[in-house]
């Protein structure tokens, strides 16, 4: 059998015990040379289109929903065509598969969504490992961010108009009204913008980008960004999806203002602003609009506090000199929500370097109103696990776990501690609920395939296997770890068994970059 070890998360994962060595393995292979494979071929389409078909005047009047836009790309289009996208992403992309980081994400949007029109009913959400200012919503309900967002934005109502902004182009299904626009670019136009995308996401974005803009120059830019309406309608949009969501009115032009201070320490411009143009008039027309409403209490979460620390640690201090910033921070009589992440991110730096009594001690100093918190009490797992105490590590998650039922980073982590302490099956079962909430999740398949693994469950070893490296992109080794697993549905004569995973593979192997329809569902609820 093929070791399914190589399945472990491609990133860091805070509080998360890599899996295996084959992980360093993953992580480069993931920081890949510039153009390969369907991306290459998309920028050549993009190039070719920009050559041959002059961009057209967008300042045309705006269609209603429901209009033409919808029968160039109808919603099952776009989800299918933003699925594979999404795969072609992390088989090529440095992707953050963070369980804190994707509550904080999810958090956001969920927050926004009800607010948002959005036609998608499913949304799908990805972080990119990348230091550069970028957010970005894809057909098919997909959310993206570069982790480094985080060093852009103060607080969580400065991050959510930067979402609210992307779910307004979502809601608005600006990529088929773009097709509308320009018919006869219809099969590669939606191709273009994702492209842009996977660009910026999969290399150096000055090399990358610049390169194409300095060949093709301001055509190719019509190509890869939204014509200036669009922006200000989504601007509109998302400025009131934030008023309806109870989030500050303010934290727009602030956020505007936070981006044009970070683009005079690029070369060029963030990504996010070669797609998304940042105008004089749309800054003012977003500043005019929060004038009319007062101002709101922004929310700091303890969450968004330390995943930004962890941001700063990951992009911007040296290992050598985490320490002693964020102790000097902490010496500056700050406020006790400060001091709540300066000492949690102290307990981790300690942690990381395996110096547990230190990070025990920056622990205990976090004050009482944060120590509940699902991120405190997972690292004091961690720091207790690490200073010998694996029963009482478990025992603290065991009575804390009733408060957090549905945190995605609780239960994982509580998984873990299960499976370390020897309790493989009652993990196993703890997963397949996980699974059952996240089917399209390729850490928690990634998971499942190792506890499989080690309580000698072959079968779902192989089923749950194929399925992450399926979402991660690698099709291949996913159609071989199918067959695998059919052969041992075929051994234990699970004939029923069998020919679902049959109809799987020939779904996995036909489409190759497709998906199944939204709401179709891959359980690992069989023995």
């Amino acid at each position: 059998m093929e070791p399914c070890t190589d399945l472990a998360s491609n990133a860091n994962i805070r509080g998360f015990t890599p899996v295996a060595a084959a992980d360093q393995e993953h992580t480069l292979k993931h920081r890949f040379p510039p153009y390969s494979g369907i991306s290459l071929l998309i920028l050549m389409l993009v190039l070719a289109s920009a050559v041959s078909h002059p961009a057209r005047s967008q300042d045309l009047q705006l269609p209603q929903l429901g209009d033409a836009s919808s029968a160039l790309v109808s919603l099952p289009e776009e989800h299918k065509l933003g699925r594979s996208w999404l795969r072609d992403l992390r088989a090529k992309a440095d992707i953050l598969e963070d369980p804190l980081m994707t509550e904080l994400l999810e958090s956001l949007v969920y927050r926004l969504l009800p607010h948002a029109n959005t036609p998608q009913s499913q949304l799908a959400f990805v972080t990119v490992n990348q230091q550069e200012l970028n957010a970005f919503a894809v057909p098919g309900g997909i959310i993206g961010v570069n982790f480094g967002l985080l060093l852009h934005t103060r607080d969580e109502d400065e991050m959510s108009s930067v979402i609210a902004h992307e779910l307004a182009h979502l809601s608005q299904r600006h990529f088929a009204r773009r097709n509308e626009v320009s018919q006869n670019e219809a099969p590669i136009a939606l191709a273009a913008l994702l492209a842009s995308i996977l660009l910026a996401a999969t290399v150096d974005a000055d090399v990358g980008m610049a390169g194409i803009m300095a060949t093709q120059g301001a055509s190719i830019q019509n190509q890869l960004s939204y014509s200036r309406a669009w922006e200000r309608e989504a601007d509109r949009i998302g400025f009131s999806t934030m008023v309806e969501a109870g989030l500050d009115p303010h934290a727009m032009p602030d956020m505007f203002r936070n981006m044009q201070d970070a683009a005079k320490f690029y070369r060029k411009p963030p990504e996010f602003l070669l797609t998304n143009p940042l105008t004089s008039r749309r800054i003012a027309d977003a500043a005019d609009r929060a004038e009319r409403y007062a101002t709101r209490p922004r929310r700091r979460s303890f969450l968004f506090g330390i995943l930004r620390n962890e941001a700063m640690r990951q992009y911007q201090l040296a290992e050598d000199q985490q320490n002693v910033f964020f102790t000097r921070l902490l010496s500056r009589n700050p406020t006790l929500y400060d001091q709540a992440i300066l000492n949690y991110t102290l307990a981790q730096i300690e942690l990381d370097h395996e110096r547990p009594e230190k990070a025990q001690h920056y622990a205990g100093r976090i004050p009482d109103a944060w120590k509940n918190e699902s991120a405190a009490i997972i690292q004091q797992s961690h720091i207790m696990t690490a200073l010998g105490k694996s029963a009482q590590a478990l025992k603290l998650l065991e009575q804390q776990r009733h408060w957090f039922p549905e945190s995605y980073a609780f239960n994982l982590a509580y998984t873990d501690q299960l499976s370390a302490m020897g309790q493989k099956k009652k993990a196993l079962d703890v997963l397949r609920e996980i699974n059952e909430r996240r089917p399209d999740d390729p850490l928690v398949w990634a998971k499942l395939a190792e506890l499989a693994l080690q309580t000698e469950n072959r079968l779902l070893a192989h089923q749950a296997s194929a399925e992450a490296l399926f979402l991660r992109g690698d099709d291949s080794r996913a159609a071989r770890h199918m067959d695998l697993a059919i052969l041992e549905a075929t051994k234990a004569g699970n004939f029923k068994r069998r020919e679902a995973l049959r109809e799987r593979l020939k779904k996995m192997a036909a489409a190759g970059m497709e998906q199944e329809q939204p709401g179709q569902k891959r359980l690992a609820t069989e023995n």
